[in-house]
């Protein structure tokens, strides 16, 4: 599958969730495109005072991706890119 929007990557996401508490924070609670970082793209979501960092990696084969929770946002790793999903949600907030 090639990600070309936010709504894409989201819906992706949905369905490939690490977890069903993922899952259900990104159908119903608050979610944040972080954007482009090295190696794939960074999502925050909320549910009822709960909070998960996923990651996002496109891996070798072609059309394929894993995701796996993070511990933090990885600033550092910051990319970005002119597209809205590669810049992210919220560029104000990017500690670069």
């Amino acid at each position: 599958m090639h990600i070309t929007s936010r709504t894409q990557l989201l819906s992706w996401l949905s369905e490939h969730a690490p977890n069903k508490l993922v899952q259900r924070a990104i159908d119903r609670g608050r979610t944040t495109v972080h954007g482009l970082f090295k190696g794939g793209w960074v999502i925050s979501t909320e549910y009822k005072g709960c909070k998960y960092i996923v990651g996002i990696r496109p891996i070798g084969i072609k059309g394929r991706m894993v995701c796996g929770l993070l511990t933090r946002v990885p600033w550092e790793y910051y990319v970005g890119g002119e597209t809205p999903i590669n810049k992210g949600d919220d560029n104000e907030q990017k500690n670069v």
